[in-house]
């Protein structure tokens, strides 16, 4: 398809070429004629007149992007979708949740980080004696609150249940990932565990208790305080079965990158790999995919395509603000760890300008 496109451009700028050149003999001497009119021109009628014209050009354009309006009557942030016997479910931050069958017309179904939200059984257990279990490590956020983000919800065939995978916060980076289970997927679910720990600091590896929690010594992901730019933040989760059968997680999100790591179908706990420095794979956190260093990198969701035999990964940029740049971008690569490269087969794995990498789907957009 690039070598079809190629050729149209290049022979669309001959046939440009070539005209100019009968047309530019044609009218030499009135072009002389205009440009020693115009270097009589004051230089500020000059640009005054490029600054009109400029904003023109630009009024022109807004006038033909089409804009409309539409309420799709609920509120999800952070959202992913799974369908299930003929309806859409949509889970996002904050314990929303909703479902439609038209994808369209949305039915809201729990609400709120809060013991009332029927989403959980038992997610605030304890809390009248402290932080409950899946937020022990990360406490309350700076509202005084508790949040929970980025849910995803998967059915392990194995287990014959609902999985859902979700992260605990309290600040830009001291996060985990938790999972939580149940028979029907609008719940309630119950947490089960949580198995991945990020943003920790020198205090909390001393205090000798993080080790414990996470089942391996943390001191390598830190020094005075988490590297966040070689190691995750452990928010937006995202699992998935690859051709083969075999259960994945993929998670991060902005500080060091987007990781991988396979999950146990028995037990919907993380399989921890062998550490293999060369092909980027950590014992802990599991293979890095790409970004780093702290860029704007964060949601990801990878899809295998069987028509093109490629695991395909969405990720968004940029700052979610009005003017922050956010926007969709996608790498491809035919197998489920890497190398995953943009349309110009650029890879992402250590670059500190990102901008320029990964293929553009969408951006801000006003509806």
């Amino acid at each position: 398809m690039r070598k079809k496109w190629g050729m149209i451009l290049g022979l669309t700028g001959m046939m440009i070429l070539g005209s100019q050149g009968i047309y530019a003999a044609e009218t030499a001497d009135s072009t002389a004629e205009t440009a020693e009119a115009e270097s009589t021109e004051p230089a500020d009628d000059v640009e005054m007149k490029e600054t009109d014209k400029d904003m023109e050009n630009t009024v022109d354009i807004e006038s033909r992007i089409k804009k409309g309006g539409f309420s799709a009557g609920v509120s999800v942030h952070d959202p992913s979708i799974i369908k299930d016997n003929g309806t859409y479910y949509i889970f996002g931050s904050h314990m929303e949740s909703a479902k439609s069958t038209d994808l369209r017309n949305w039915t809201s179904f729990s609400s709120g980080v809060n013991v009332q939200n029927p989403l959980f059984d038992n997610l605030f257990d304890g809390e009248e004696e402290g932080n409950p279990a899946a937020f022990t490590y990360v406490g309350k956020n700076e509202e005084g609150g508790y949040s929970v983000w980025a849910p995803d919800v998967i059915y392990n065939k194995k287990m014959g249940k609902y999985v859902m995978y979700f992260c605990t916060t309290s600040s830009y980076v001291k996060s985990n990932i938790c999972f939580a289970t149940a028979d029907n997927i609008e719940g309630p679910y119950h947490y089960e565990d949580t198995f991945l720990y990020s943003g920790y600091s020198y205090h909390d590896v001393k205090d000798g208790s993080l080790e414990e929690l996470m089942g391996t010594d943390p001191r390598p992901y830190t020094a005075a305080a988490y590297d966040n730019n070689n190691w995750p933040n452990c928010i937006d989760p995202d699992v998935f079965y690859d051709e083969d059968g075999r259960m994945w997680m993929v998670y991060g999100s902005w500080s060091g990158g987007i990781f991988l790591i396979e999950i146990d179908e028995g037990t919907g706990y993380p399989i921890y790999p062998e550490a293999d420095e060369e092909n980027h794979v950590d014992s802990y956190y599991g293979k890095k995919l790409l970004g780093g260093y702290h860029n704007s990198i964060e949601g990801p969701h990878i899809m295998y395509d069987k028509t093109s035999g490629y695991y395909y990964l969405f990720l968004s940029y940029g700052n979610l603000q009005a003017k922050g740049g956010y926007q969709m971008r996608l790498f491809r690569c035919d197998t489920v760890d890497g190398t995953y490269t943009d349309a110009a087969g650029k890879d992402m794995y250590l670059f500190v300008e990102h901008k320029d990498h990964g293929l553009k789907m969408m951006g801000n957009y006003t509806f």
